[in-house]
């Protein structure tokens, strides 16, 4: 296989990995939206899952599907 034969294949293999990339995060989305919901049914939504304070409104009005105050997210991303 030369160069030129083998950029078709490598093009459609690299497509197939953006494809698969995305369908993981869609997932992942889809996830932390259900336990979001699931959190309102439960009476717990806006409440940081590790300190149990208030997330900021404008936090959750930016990632509906948050799970943790901007304190603690810090924290967990050793960022903080």
């Amino acid at each position: 296989m030369n160069l030129h034969s083998a950029i078709p294949v490598l093009t459609v293999m690299n497509f197939h990995h953006v494809l698969l990339e995305q369908k993981l995060h869609d997932r992942a989305l889809l996830a932390s939206v259900d336990a979001a919901l699931k959190r309102i049914n439960e009476g717990t939504f806006g409440n940081c899952l590790n300190c149990g304070q208030e997330i900021n409104p404008k936090r959750l009005e930016a990632l509906p599907w948050v799970r943790f105050c901007i304190t603690c997210q810090e924290l967990i991303d050793g960022s903080g």
